[in-house]
């Protein structure tokens, strides 16, 4: 019964002279190629992006999250590892190593966007910052910007790469009725995705 069916399909033509089988044949084809061009395109292609890869590897082990969204390399910094006093923006000496490692990615992958975002806790501002900084919007600005500012001025990554947002206090990922969620909180996430090809 199948031997027919297919002989049936391959008697089968279509106006152009071509068969059923030689027709769907080119169909799985083209699908085939349009599955690895979405997959491309959404970064679900089972080759590995270089730029997740590089920093998955150097940030095994530490308090830096990296993760991947569609083409996106996500990296997730508790602000308590780049700044010992939140309020005031002040590195720590060894945050250079880090984001020295950031700044190396970058200038290996000179045509990925970066999106900087700062991320605060909902607690109390201390009373001596609130004229600087007068609420969590400006608290989260201020992470995101010290951050891009320390990877131009110090490493040389061009600035028009950067897009800078500041998230106030909007998006915790965890209770800030806690002092170990407010750590969570208080985050400096950069996006690292590569500039998406102009269509035809």
């Amino acid at each position: 019964m199948i031997a027919l069916l297919l002989a049936g399909c391959a008697a089968h033509t279509y106006p152009d002279g071509s068969s059923l089988v030689g027709q769907l044949e080119r169909e799985v084809i083209a699908l085939n190629t349009t599955v690895q061009r979405l997959q491309a395109d959404c970064g679900t292609s089972e080759r590995p992006d270089p730029l997740f890869a590089a920093m998955t590897g150097v940030f095994a082990g530490t308090d830096v999250g990296v993760t991947r969204d569609g083409r996106t390399t996500e990296l997730v910094f508790p602000v308590a590892l780049l700044f010992p006093d939140p309020w005031s923006g002040d590195f720590r000496t060894e945050a250079t190593g880090t984001l020295d490692l950031v700044a190396t990615a970058l200038t290996l992958h000179p045509t990925y966007t970066v999106t900087v975002e700062g991320h605060a806790a909902d607690r109390a501002i201390p009373a001596r910052m609130t004229r600087r900084l007068p609420d969590h919007l400006a608290v989260s600005l201020m992470y995101a910007m010290r951050t891009t500012t320390r990877l131009v001025a110090d490493f040389g990554v061009a600035p028009e790469r950067f897009t800078i947002a500041g998230r106030s206090a909007w998006e915790p990922i965890a209770s800030n009725d806690i002092p170990a969620g407010q750590a969570q909180n208080e985050r400096v996430v950069i996006r690292i995705a590569p500039v998406r090809a102009p269509g035809p």
